[in-house]
């Protein structure tokens, strides 16, 4: 059986996979045969998912050679006496051995960077961050440190009498532009290649943080704007087919997407794949539609008392923030939102706990919209809304895994759904709506 040549790896992949410690790279001596070089004593090949490469490494200095069959072992001889030159020159420098010589170094003694080194360096990042306007956090990056790194052995490399300047080792944004084009594609072809291997895949349009799922691998197959003539299903549909189709993949009854639950995206992904809602979206729709829509689905929204009680509150709020005349108050009153999940809690909570205060800065036209609010009605409404902020909040977690507790919070918030005799009637008709579209 003959298969594909994989891509071959070149010295800047190797010496990041080196870097990062990759379980998939190791070294072999080869196997010792009469017109074998004498010079394999010091070098081992280099594998990579037990695929040879044209590399070699040094057993001493660990320096990586190009190295083929073909071209000989004069890389070695070359190689071979600089090592042995150093090697010498370190013993005539050193002939008695100091006593740190007959005993390991501490974490300590090896990061011992000289004080004034350490302060330049703190200073030159300092003012990057700043006049550059970068994140504090960009320093810790993988691929700062191994910018750094690079550039670091590159001064090592040059003598201290060299006219080069640091402007010529950096790159033009132009190369980096081109270049990040030919990694794109480079990886690519990996990834479809992989991609073509799996037998299972979930597709997802947002963020997916359970930690403790059984995915071995998670990829972000990247984030592509959206051009298309229109935002009807169909389209949609044909614009993510094409992009997974890029790819090597398919969307088929044995797929999931995971995506909020507005009727495009329902209708989108009806067939050929199985939909998973978010129930955080779900949630907040719900509530939204109990405050600002009159009717759903063919169904009429009868909270027609709480409704009433949300313009009121949403208009005095928006005209209290439009006359700058929250200063007055002990607390900054907060503007229902549609994009924000418990905008309408977030709104009455705030408003309730200033309620006594309005009255002293409202005029008579907006005091006609603060008499109409039922402050009983409004306290009991900001009770029992708080087990659903309670719950959205839980559901967003990034940290902990949060699937499994989806059934038990639904039945948690359809028991408090129930409605008591007690209950005013505004209270009553939002039970009853939420209730019903719960436990369909």
């Amino acid at each position: 059986m003959s298969t594909a040549n994989p891509t071959p790896f070149n010295k800047r992949d190797i010496e990041r996979l080196i870097e990062e410690k990759n379980m998939s790279i190791s070294y072999v001596k080869p196997k010792e045969t009469q017109n074998m070089s004498k010079c394999w004593s010091q070098f081992s090949q280099i594998y990579i998912a037990n695929i040879k490469q044209d590399f070699i490494i040094c057993d001493s200095c660990k320096s990586i050679l190009v190295y083929k069959s073909s071209t000989g072992s004069g890389c070695m001889i070359s190689h071979s006496r600089s090592c042995q030159t150093k090697e010498k020159h370190s013993d005539s420098s050193d002939q008695q051995r100091k006593i740190n010589h007959y005993y390991k170094l501490t974490s300590s003694g090896k990061n011992n960077v000289p004080k004034r080194i350490k302060n330049d360096i703190t200073s030159a990042c300092v003012e990057f961050v700043v006049q550059d306007g970068r994140e504090f956090h960009l320093l810790e990056g993988s691929g700062f440190v191994r910018l750094a790194k690079q550039l670091f052995n590159a001064g090592k490399l040059m003598s201290s009498t060299t006219t080069i300047e640091i402007e010529d080792l950096l790159p033009d944004p132009t190369t980096i532009s081109r270049n990040i084009d030919r990694m794109y594609a480079h990886y690519k072809k990996q990834l479809i290649q992989l991609c073509k291997s799996m037998d299972y895949f979930c597709l997802t349009a947002d963020f997916w943080t359970e930690s403790y799922t059984v995915f071995h691998e998670a990829f972000l197959l990247g984030c592509f704007p959206y051009e298309m003539e229109n935002k009807r299903a169909a389209t949609i549909r044909s614009f993510v087919d094409d992009i997974l189709q890029s790819f090597g993949l398919k969307l088929d009854e044995e797929k999931y997407i995971m995506s909020d639950n507005e009727p495009t995206m329902k209708c989108t992904f009806s067939l050929n794949c199985k939909r998973i809602g978010c129930s955080d979206h779900y949630l907040n729709k719900q509530l939204q539609h109990a405050f600002t829509s009159q009717m759903i689905d063919g169904e009429d929204v009868t909270c027609e008392l709480a409704q009433e009680m949300f313009d009121s509150v949403k208009h005095t709020v928006s005209s209290v923030r439009r006359m700058h005349k929250q200063q007055n108050l002990s607390k900054k009153l907060i503007l229902y939102s549609d994009t924000r999940f418990s905008g309408a809690y977030n709104m009455f909570t705030v408003f309730l706990n200033v309620f006594d205060e309005l009255d002293k800065i409202l005029d008579s036209k907006l005091l006609t919209y603060y008499s109409r609010i039922d402050k009983d009605l409004l306290h009991d409404i900001c009770q029992f809304l708080f087990p659903f902020n309670t719950v959205l909040q839980t559901l967003s977690d990034s940290k902990r895994p949060t699937l499994h507790r989806v059934l038990p919070f639904k039945q948690f918030l359809i028991n408090k759904c129930n409605i008591n005799n007690y209950d005013k009637e505004g209270l009553k008709q939002l039970k009853s709506f939420l209730g019903m579209d719960f436990e369909k």
